[in-house]
């Protein structure tokens, strides 16, 4: 997940946005989205075979491809949440008011 936020820095005029990711990949999650990255994505498809018999392969049409990488996210996701491997960090509020609680020390 992302939150934004627009801020006005303390030396201009110009609003900027913050932007926050609320989870992060630990090595191991970004070691299997790799693995989907390299080998996920290579996809062939029966093709018949040529004159001599031999089987042919095709590639998988590219919107399959984005289909399969979509589904083969989901799934690495959703299973990467159930093992613990990403790690779920606090929101823009919730660290304003950890800051807020700092500065009141």
């Amino acid at each position: 997940m992302i939150e934004t936020k627009v801020i006005k820095e303390k030396y201009s005029d110009e609003p900027r946005i913050y932007k926050h990711d609320t989870e992060i990949l630990t090595q191991q999650a970004k070691l299997v989205l790799d693995f989907i990255e390299k080998w996920g994505m290579v996809a062939a498809i029966d093709a018949g075979e040529d004159s001599a018999g031999r089987q042919k392969i095709g590639l998988m049409p590219e919107d399959e491809v984005v289909t399969r990488a979509i589904n083969m996210a989901e799934i690495a996701w959703a299973r990467l949440d159930d093992m613990g491997l990403i790690h779920k960090l606090p929101g823009i509020v919730e660290m304003e008011a950890e800051v807020a609680e700092i500065d009141d020390e």
